[in-house]
């Protein structure tokens, strides 16, 4: 029982630490993302914010924020129908 103990709280502790990671992470994403928009290089925002849209990713304002950047980087790369279909998923959320 002792040994389970033992094995347990690393593992507990460690899964807690890559979330707090991922959260992190996807901050500073929406951050490149807001550069690389400004930037001129729209093609490249969905690819950095598509993965932080997922459920264990951004929140909040952050979130809406990079709802609005991946459809209007949609819109500007001429992809109507995964624009309509993230404006869907914002809808939702």
């Amino acid at each position: 029982m002792r040994k389970w103990i033992l094995i347990l709280i690393p593992l507990i502790l460690w899964g807690q630490a890559l979330r707090s990671q991922d959260v992190v992470g996807c901050t500073q994403m929406l951050e490149d993302a807001r550069e690389a928009y400004a930037g001129g290089m729209v093609e490249l925002v969905p690819d950095l914010l598509n993965p932080c849209l997922k459920p264990d990713g951004l929140s909040g304002q952050a979130r809406q924020e990079a709802y609005k950047l991946v459809i209007n980087a949609y819109l500007f790369d001429y992809l109507p129908d995964e624009a309509g279909a993230t404006m869907d998923r914002f809808v939702e959320e």
